[in-house]
């Protein structure tokens, strides 16, 4: 059964969605953690881990605005919920076994 939502660009329209599309979007969850460069070699390692962190971790200490060019503190989102209830649906959180 589609759902209809109001469109973001233009409030006078909807965008139908349906069961199938929702479903198949959270599939294993919304999140990943994945690389952005490739880390095959032992030079490619050294850079984004030991010592290549802590030339970066030095600066960002010495100099704070560095973060949001150096981490991902700038693109980072928490939703934190105590798993009770679900989008204002009531009691429909996690079974017993997950909490």
């Amino acid at each position: 059964m589609p759902h209809a939502v109001t469109n973001p660009a233009d409030e006078r329209s909807q965008i139908l969605i349906g069961d199938e599309e929702i479903f198949e979007a959270h599939v294993a969850g919304k999140l990943s953690v994945g690389l952005k460069t490739r880390l095959d070699t032992q030079r490619a390692l050294s850079i984004a881990y030991t010592p290549g962190v802590a030339q970066v971790s030095r600066a960002i200490a010495a100099d704070h605005t560095l973060a949001a060019r150096y981490t991902w503190a700038n693109r980072l989102v928490a939703v934190v919920s105590d798993g009770s209830a679900v989008l204002g649906l009531g009691d429909i959180g996690p079974p017993r076994h997950f909490r």
